[in-house]
């Protein structure tokens, strides 16, 4: 079963190997347990579709130990594209093919495998609720791993679990997963490192991702998110939103709110808001262009809004602003 043709497979198996000789002893201590609880992740911190992805996976050895393996691949355009979704598959692999080399080494196996994600479409695929309409080559790797788990007689189960909440071991993942990134990207991981929130970017020249999504609630309200994050953390926020007539004053007010939550975390931290620059990750073209200077404001429910943007995006460094799809960024934020 080649898989040097698939980046993310190629990753997988580079991954293993490291974790194998980086930490012999947890290596060994792994083989020892008949029912293994794994705790997996993948992230897509910089840019989703396209850019760089990683993934990972953490073998819970006791209440305080585990046996740890992250890997990425750098971004990709073509199809199939990068994606979070294909991060998360990956650190599901990375698990069967842990299981994978230890049958074909003759060594003992595990009788059960709980594999922990908080991916729903990675959990929900997995277990047959959804179709594998897209990734299909990695999918077909797992049907692949899952024979192979199934005539070693080793028991398989998959639990989502709610992301950002704090379970240790889930956030651990995350850790790994967005160091999985930027190790593909020649970057050094930040995982063993104190936790700052202004210590790696958001990508190669911004400090902070802020990614925003919303929908219509009824005629006059909508139902927003953001996302605040860096490489090591992130939080989101859920807002419901009154007196909205359109989704380009929804996402203003999710973009205002964002803005303050960064300026106020900064202040907090006695960090001059000019030393950071900003990512705003969006789906609406209208306010987008607005921001930039590329359209006008034309609406009178709109300008105070616009002008209040602006304003605060000036207290940055400097503030980039990217467009995603509308259902990739619904899909990102997880907690929506």
């Amino acid at each position: 079963m080649s898989t040097a043709a698939i980046p993310e497979l190629t990753a997988v198996s580079q991954a293993l190997e490291r974790a194998r000789e980086s930490q012999p002893s947890e290596w060994q201590g792994l083989q020892k347990l008949s029912r293994w609880e794994v705790y997996t992740d993948g992230s897509a911190p910089i840019k989703n579709p396209g850019g760089a992805i990683g993934f990972s996976a953490v073998f819970v050895l006791s209440k305080s130990a585990a046996w740890e393996l992250f890997g990425g691949t750098p971004g990709r355009k073509t199809e199939p594209a990068t994606s979070n979704n294909r991060a998360e598959i990956a650190g599901v692999l990375s698990i069967l093919e842990v299981l994978h080399q230890l049958k074909s080494a003759g060594d003992s196996l595990p009788v059960e495998v709980e594999i922990v994600c908080d991916s729903q479409y990675v959990v929900n695929c997995a277990q047959g609720k959804w179709k594998k309409h897209k990734n299909k080559d990695l999918w077909k790797r797992f049907d692949q791993l899952m024979c192979v788990a199934r005539a070693a007689k080793v028991r398989i189960i998959f639990r989502w679990t709610r992301a950002h909440v704090g379970t240790k071991w889930n956030e651990r993942a995350d850790v790994l997963a967005k160091d999985g990134a930027f190790l593909a990207l020649g970057k050094k991981p930040e995982s063993a490192a104190p936790e700052q929130t202004t210590s790696a970017p958001a990508r190669p020249d911004c400090h902070y991702l802020l990614q925003l999504y919303s929908e219509m609630s009824g005629r006059n309200g909508a139902r927003g998110i953001y996302r605040l994050s860096t490489p090591q953390r992130q939080r989101e926020t859920i807002l419901e939103l009154e007196d909205v007539v359109t989704l380009d004053e929804a996402e203003y007010q999710i973009l205002l709110e964002g803005f303050s939550d960064l300026l106020n975390t900064l202040s907090e931290a006695n960090r001059p808001a000019e030393d950071f620059r900003v990512l705003v990750d969006s789906s609406r073209e209208l306010m987008l262009k607005q921001v930039q200077g590329l359209y006008g404001v034309k609406s009178e429910r709109l300008q105070p809004l616009h002008q209040r943007a602006i304003q605060a995006a000036r207290k940055f460094a400097g503030v980039e602003w990217n467009q995603s799809k509308k259902t990739e960024l619904k899909e990102e934020l997880k907690s929506w």
